[in-house]
């Protein structure tokens, strides 16, 4: 079997529970991949008990990270979002990349209603400078 010097380092340095994840989802991987997944799970001895282990970590991490996904967005990032809406950009960038889809969706709307209360502030200030004579408007 063929296998380059980096390629059985990059193996040697993965952790035991990315081994475990490996060798668990064979068909992920090519065969050579896996053939040293386990030869590294073999050289360092490690148990089925504690894939097992492992494997049950992964998948509460996995659970956790579904329960935020649907999570809305926390209240400090929507009165950011209201304060400044062109910060939306930065906000919806980092949601997305976490996977956090319901919480990119929530900051385009909070962002899209303080854009909405901009414009309707600087509305009603117009409207109060023009009754008060601040401006005087020339037809």
């Amino acid at each position: 079997m063929w296998m380059t010097r980096e390629f059985k380092t990059a193996v040697a340095a993965k952790t035991d529970g990315e081994l475990y994840g490996m060798v668990a989802h064979a068909e992920d991987y090519v065969p050579e991949a896996i053939a040293a997944a386990q030869a590294e799970v073999q050289r360092r001895h490690l148990t089925p008990e504690r894939g097992a282990q492992l494997e049950a970590l992964a998948q509460a991490a996995k659970t956790e990270e579904t329960r935020m996904a649907g999570e809305p967005l926390r209240w400090i990032s929507r009165i950011l979002l209201l304060l400044m809406p062109g910060m939306v950009g930065f906000f919806a960038a980092y949601y997305l990349s976490r996977g956090y889809d319901a919480r990119e969706d929530q900051c385009w709307l909070w962002a899209v209603c303080g854009l909405g209360g901009s414009a309707g502030a600087v509305r009603r200030a117009w409207d109060a400078a023009l009754l008060n004579g601040l401006w005087q408007v020339t037809r």
